[in-house]
């Protein structure tokens, strides 16, 4: 389903423009509306202006709703979920490896690791943004081009050092190989792995391949290889320093043990299972960080948002404390999230910003208004439904239906004598007292006045 063609209807709605004019100007801008109609308002900003997008709700369920029903709006826009982690805070667990690579994938692609076709879009919960990660001075990252030469020893290392594990076999993002003179990676940052292919100390072809059957797919003119993990270990004075520092002296004698064995794995580059339970110690940058200067910041309900993080802070406090008590975590270990007022003053700092708020919020008169109001809704009832269908055709209304149920509305529309075949896609914007009927599905309707 692609609803695309109806995003410049909003361009008849004379608060928009004034929207658009605000936003370009850079600032800070509120918007109360109708939740409902929230997605084509973004996808219409997106595609309107052309810039960076970080839209952040309040929690991850959101997220996910919100890139299902922005996607119906924009197509194949590639849109990203920067998404939360897979541990409490303070949790010592291994994370899913499709967590890290999307979140590594979104900070290369917020970084301009790669070049795109479309400014990113990246939907982002509060946990999510406030979880601690690289900062962007941090992110290590290097291309490597067909007809360069490479010291391959010192390569090896570099991408050791950058978190990826060595196997015999690619298939997972943030792992390497080496067999004589070719030396596979899975960067997160791609799709698929990448097959170097040295001649001497020249890279002689670079190739994609499958990492299911290992067979090679296309050549590609370079790849860009950025860090396996949000954590990565690194030889390094300061390093060694901040691991030091760790006060375990309230620790009993297992976690003690635990912590001196790792902190010595760390110091000496190599592997430590749970690394990202070291994140803080040596991480403090958040997505933020990584937006473009262009880039506009969304807060879908800032209360909410607001409110989240805090509960993060309290639970993760409390979690804090019990475990301290019982001697498995060291007293002066750092926070692995900004905390409220942390997040509050980066995100301040971006030029461009829209809060979004719910018809519950105050009003401000100055700000651009956009009407959007509540779909009628028929509970099933037909008779109501065709009534009010003949009604806003009479009165030269554009009637948009999404539903499952698209081919038995046509026929009962037909009865009417009201023509609508279900179609999966609308190529044109409706004309002016006309009714589409689109096989899929949308969360809530709503009415775009003058529309």
């Amino acid at each position: 389903m692609n609803l695309t063609c109806l995003l410049p209807l909003i361009n008849e709605i004379p608060g928009y423009p004034k929207l658009l004019a605000a936003l370009g100007k850079g600032g800070a801008h509120r918007l109360v509306m109708l939740d409902a109609a929230k997605p084509y308002l973004l996808a219409s900003l997106y595609q309107e202006l052309g810039l960076p997008f970080l839209v952040m709700v309040a929690q991850p369920e959101a997220a996910k709703q919100l890139q299902d029903q922005l996607t119906s709006w924009l197509g194949e826009a590639p849109i990203q979920i920067f998404p939360e982690a897979d541990a409490l805070p303070y949790e010592r667990l291994v994370p899913d490896p499709a967590t890290v690579q999307q979140r590594i994938k979104t900070l290369s692609i917020l970084k301009g690791v790669d070049s795109q076709d479309t400014p990113p879009l990246v939907i982002a919960s509060a946990p999510a943004v406030a979880q601690k990660t690289l900062p962007p001075s941090d992110f290590p990252c290097h291309v490597i081009r067909q007809g360069t030469r490479v010291d391959r020893d010192r390569l090896l290392a570099q991408w050791r050092d950058m978190g990826y594990e060595w196997e015999n076999m690619v298939e997972v993002p943030g792992s390497f190989s080496r067999r004589g003179g070719i030396l596979d990676i899975y960067s997160p940052s791609g799709e698929l792995p990448a097959r170097i292919e040295l001649l001497g100390n020249e890279v002689e072809s670079i190739r994609l391949f499958d990492p299911t059957t290992q067979r090679s797919l296309r050549l590609v003119d370079s790849i860009a290889i950025v860090p396996a993990r949000e954590a990565f270990s690194s030889k390094g004075l300061d390093l060694e320093k901040t691991l030091k520092q760790i006060d375990l002296s309230n620790c009993h004698a297992e976690a003690r043990k635990r912590f001196e064995e790792e902190v010595e794995k760390l110091i000496s580059g190599e592997q430590v299972d749970e690394v990202d339970f070291y994140i803080p110690l040596f991480s403090s940058g958040s997505l933020t960080d990584y937006l473009p200067h262009e880039a506009i910041l969304i807060l879908d309900q800032p209360l909410q948002i607001e409110e989240a993080v805090k509960q993060l802070d309290a639970e993760a406090r409390e979690l804090r404390e019990e475990q301290t008590a019982r001697g498995e975590l060291p007293p002066n270990f750092p926070l692995p999230y900004l905390t409220w007022e942390e997040l509050w003053t980066r995100m301040k700092r971006i030029a461009r910003r829209l809060d979004l708020w719910s018809w519950q919020g105050d009003w401000d008169e100055a700000q651009p208004a956009i009407t959007f109001s509540s779909a009628p809704s028929y509970g099933g009832k037909l008779a109501p439904f065709l009534h009010d269908v003949h009604q806003m055709v009479e009165n030269r209304r554009r009637i948009v239906i999404v539903s499952h149920q698209a081919r038995r509305l046509s026929e009962l529309l037909e009865e009417e004598d009201i023509i609508a075949p279900p179609l999966s896609d609308i190529e044109n914007p409706p004309p002016p007292g006309s009714i589409v009927l689109v096989q899929g599905s949308l969360a809530q309707g709503w009415v775009l006045d003058s529309v």
